[in-house]
Order: structure tokens, then sequence, then C-alpha cells
């Protein structure tokens, strides 16, 4: 298994208890870059506007919770952005914005996996292709990481590589997805997750839907990100996490 999915198992920070919503909102909120973190709000009895207040620059993230339980994550690129919505409940183990590979970590909650080294992992990487890193780390992509075949598959500009692997002894699934063409970046998305004896009913067919999900909602567009009312916006640290 990746090194990332194996720090998770080990290092069970106390961050990572916390939901997504509370966890990113928490970085957004600490130490605000004067003049870009800020939350926009409209004008009191005016209709919501998109109010910009400093262009944003690559690396900066934006956040904004949703109605669906989910909450939309925008990360500015070189060339646009890229956005993706993972659910409130999720934990956040770390978010590196800057190009040319960006990474942001969740922890999916599974009370079948407390007080173990196992967990549900979720990883979503934008990468520059054009960049001398990029061929190295998309090389990883669908890579035979256990004994058996890795299944290859399409769905909705998505190509997906599914396998099980081996990690501590514990057998775990692990679906890696790519898609080209989003705002000039190649998205990865990868889960894992454990296939215990105390995992709820059905769990390998929830996983499934909810990185569909997630998948789903990946976007990207060229040119100028204008935050939404209501939206935080974090600029990273020069090591490039924004937290």
């Amino acid at each position: 298994m990746p090194k990332y999915d194996r720090r998770m198992s080990e290092r069970r920070f106390s961050y990572l208890k916390r939901g997504l919503a509370a966890g990113l909102a928490a970085a957004l909120l600490c130490a605000p870059h004067p003049a870009v973190s800020k939350q926009v709000e409209p004008p009191p009895g005016s209709q919501a506007e998109t109010q910009t207040v400093e262009e944003l620059k690559v690396g900066d993230v934006a956040a904004v919770p949703q109605k669906s339980g989910r909450i939309k994550v925008t990360i500015i690129t070189a060339d646009g952005f890229v956005s993706f919505s993972p659910r409130t409940d999720w934990r956040i183990g770390g978010m590196q914005s800057r190009p040319p590979i960006t990474q942001t970590v969740f922890q999916i909650p599974n009370s079948a996996d407390e007080g173990t080294k196992d967990s549900t992992n979720l990883i979503v990487s934008i990468i520059r292709p054009e960049s001398d890193k990029a061929q190295a780390v998309l090389a990883r992509i669908g890579k035979k990481a256990g004994t058996g075949e890795v299944i290859e598959g399409a769905r909705k500009g998505w190509k997906t590589y599914t396998q099980e692997a081996a990690q501590n002894g514990t057998p775990y699934a692990v679906i890696d997805a790519r898609r080209d063409g989003v705002a000039g970046q190649i998205v990865w998305a990868r889960v894992a997750w454990p296939h215990l004896k105390n995992n709820p009913p059905d769990y390998d067919k929830k996983m499934i839907r909810e990185f569909r999900a997630l998948l789903d909602s990946v976007a990207g567009k060229t040119g100028a990100y204008h935050p939404q009312t209501g939206e935080l916006v974090r600029r990273p640290d020069p090591a490039g996490k924004a937290q």
C-alpha cells in the first residue's frame, strides 16, 4: 500500500477526530491572511452577490458548505481552479495545495476500525501534467499493490483501477480513478478501505457509492475564481499547507 495509507493508519492525530467541516473551517479561520481569508457576505437587504476580497493566487483554498451535507472545496491552480465536494463528517488528515501536485487526505469514519491501526482513507490529488514530477506520480495510478489482478474500468470520463491488497495483514479494497483535462490538470482520486469483520452491512457497496459521488463532484474551469457568498478562503503557508 502507498506510504500515505500507512501513515494514516498509524498516526491517529487529534485533528483526524474532528469532522471535515470543523477541521477545515478551523484551518480556514485561524490566523487568516489579512486580505484573503475572509467570509464574503452580501449587504443587508440585498441579494447575494459574488464579491472578491482579492484576486486569488495559485495554491489558495476556498470552502463553502452545501445543503447536501457536503462541503465544496476549491483549489486554485496555475490555469484556473478545480473543486470537489467531500462529506462534512469526513476527517481531514492534511492538505498540500501548491502545484505541481496537490494532495488532500481524508479519513472516512467507520466504527469498525476504532481502536485498530486500520482506517478508510480517500485522497484527492491535482497534478499539473507538464511538470517534472508528474510522470513519476502518474505511473503510480493503478499500479499493482497486491497479488491479485488490477481490474480496469471507465465511468463518466474517469479511468478506474480496482484491486485488493494487504496492509499489516489486513485485506483492503483499493480503487484508483484518473481524469484528464480538468481545467488543464489531471485529477487522481484513491479510496482504500479495510475488510473488517465488524464492518457495517454492505460497507463495500457504500464505499463505492461514496467514491463515485466524490468523483461526480469534481469540476474545473480555466480563468480566475471568484468566491461565493459565505465562502472562506485560505492562503497556504510557504510549505503549501492550507492549515
